[in-house]
């Protein structure tokens, strides 16, 4: 019986799928292993897994060709799965009921009315509250403490570990850095980040080339974006470049919302640049900001910014993975 492997998320499975499997069938099977609902699915694969994954559209079910079957297909086949799971859609659903919930007109007792005490105003949870996902800071031990150069290293560290849309990212991927740290250009001159085993140990070049100052703020916050993806994928394949354009796309939406003074945060509605723009100076604005249709209809929101996103960040993405010494 010839195998089918399901990639997702890092994470690999093999299907003993017979010819006779039928398009909702294998949608179950891949739904079994992945957590992601056959509705939520979408199937990236080649050749004739291609066809077949397309003629089923979404995954929603109901078409004419779900009862197809697969037929004959090389065993060892690779198909990537893209698609929210069910916890992550239960999740927002909580979201949008604790929004709701929040944006509701209080009720207050008429003698808080009456001119006397004003009611307390409330705010939703600052993501600075979380717990912090990185442990400790460390500048470069050749780097003698009481140097100026120490503590502009260390301030931008610490910058970068307590930046709100940085955690705001970890939290919602369960991210955690037990050591940040630093690179030196003459040490490793090829290198801007390097992650060492799954987020043990994260270091960027922090320094500029000549060490005439520090590299751009949202430049180095986009190279730890990035060696944060390696926290669960390996090297560069297709599933890492789409996790990375996802975490950008959530700081992107994030720092909206923020800018917006938004309660709850959408991170999949986001303005996408022109692709001239200037990555490093790029301000996201949020779409649709009450957030209305069902969790399909965003996921199919967040699908296409994705792929935007992915997109308008490949020309930078290319230079990051150069740097990245994570595959190296």
């Amino acid at each position: 019986m010839p195998r089918l492997v399901v990639a997702f998320r890092g994470q690999t499975w093999e299907l003993s799928v017979p010819e006779t499997a039928s398009l909702s069938s294998l949608r179950e099977q891949i739904e079994n292993v992945t957590d992601v609902a056959a509705a939520q699915q979408k199937i990236i694969a080649s050749g004739p897994l291609r066809t077949f994954f397309a003629a089923g559209g979404g995954g929603d079910g109901g078409g004419e060709r779900d009862e197809e079957t697969i037929g004959a297909f090389k065993d060892g086949s690779k198909v990537m799965v893209v698609g929210p799971t069910k916890d992550e859609l239960e999740f927002v659903r909580r979201q949008d009921e604790e929004g709701a919930k929040a944006n509701r007109p209080r009720q207050y007792h008429p003698s808080m009315l009456r001119g006397g005490t004003q009611p307390r105003r409330t705010g939703a949870t600052s993501s600075t509250s979380r717990l912090n996902p990185f442990g400790s800071i460390k500048v470069h031990p050749s780097t003698p403490p009481s140097s100026p150069e120490f503590k502009l290293v260390h301030q931008r560290l610490t910058q970068l570990a307590n930046d709100p849309a940085v955690i705001h990212v970890c939290s919602l991927h369960n991210f955690t850095v037990g050591e940040l740290t630093e690179l030196l250009p003459h040490e490793h001159p090829n290198l801007l980040g390097l992650n060492e085993n799954m987020g043990m140990r994260i270091s960027l070049r922090t320094r500029t080339d000549k060490y005439d100052g520090l590299r751009h703020y949202r430049s180095m916050r986009q190279v730890l974006l990035h060696e944060l993806a390696h926290n669960r994928v390996n090297d560069h394949p297709p599933e890492f470049k789409i996790l990375n354009s996802e975490l950008n796309a959530q700081l992107e939406a994030f720092e909206a919302a923020q800018k917006n003074g938004a309660r709850r945060l959408v991170d999949s509605d986001v303005y996408v640049p022109p692709e001239n723009d200037d990555p490093a100076e790029v301000t996201a604005h949020v779409l649709g900001g009450s957030g209305d249709g069902t969790p399909l209809d965003r996921e199919a929101r967040r699908q296409k910014v994705l792929m935007a996103t992915m997109k308008r960040l490949e020309h930078v993405e290319a230079d990051i993975e150069k740097g990245c010494g994570s595959s190296q």
